[in-house]
């Protein structure tokens, strides 16, 4: 018997030929949570990874709200790129919700390799840099969510370079708040690391989740305020 990471169930592991090709990884989640994961798929946002229900809902393959973003003088040349692997659907949020509030970081084992073989596919080589909590918040919390989907990353260079001051939970506003909101970036670059943008070319962001772009952006910012040239991104969920 083996217990789920995410719902702590028992159940019975039977392996499958994809695992025993070493295809896929075992998963060591029960039959029922495997089953409400929704992977993202079809025609999806070139940036932001969202799904793109509809074809002429697009414009250079882009949804509305990075177009918004794109239009934008401030915020054209963040974010070249997001990628994220789940849809944020109710179970999702559920999900999430027990890693970052309830203190559940064992789940944190179960979505970390996915998104190192997305980042080794896709973007190796660069610089890897997790979102921060403020120090207060990671009092309260105990970890950093961000940090804990890096475990067991390999020939990844990891450089927690950022730092955050505490404000407002981002989750308790609604978009137009958070969009209205950008030019309080909470994020700025430890004094003692003000020269490794002579290290940074290329750097990627980690999150556990892409909502409105806010977050990533405002993190972007900073960095090529210092001369990275290009910034990119991984979320478990979008």
């Amino acid at each position: 018997m083996t217990r789920c990471l995410f719902c702590f169930s028992s159940y019975v592991k039977k392996p499958s030929w994809s695992q025993l090709l070493l295809i896929e990884t075992d998963s060591d989640l029960c039959l029922r949570c495997l089953r409400q994961l929704k992977k993202l798929e079809g025609d999806r946002c070139r940036i932001c990874s969202r799904e793109l229900l509809v074809r002429n809902w697009s414009q250079d393959g882009c949804c509305f709200d990075c177009m918004r973003w794109q239009r934008d003088q401030r915020t054209h040349f963040l974010l070249d790129k997001n990628i994220s692997v789940y849809q944020y659907n109710l179970f999702m949020k559920e999900t999430l919700a027990s890693y970052k509030y309830r203190g559940d970081a064992v789940i944190a084992e179960f979505f970390a390799p996915k998104l190192y073989d997305l980042y080794m596919k896709h973007f190796r080589g660069y610089v890897v840099i997790p979102i921060p909590l403020s120090p207060q918040r990671l009092i309260e919390r105990g970890f950093n969510q961000s940090e804990l989907l890096l475990t067991g990353w390999k020939n990844a260079t990891i450089h927690p370079v950022l730092q955050r001051k505490e404000r407002e939970k981002q989750s308790k506003k609604s978009r137009r708040l958070r969009l209205a909101s950008f030019d309080d970036n909470p994020f700025s670059i430890k004094k003692e690391l003000n020269n490794i943008s002579q290290k940074l070319n290329k750097a990627i962001l980690i999150d556990d989740i892409y909502t409105t772009g806010t977050t990533l952006r405002q993190a972007a910012y900073v960095l090529k305020q210092i001369g990275v040239e290009e910034v990119v991104s991984l979320t478990i969920a979008r």
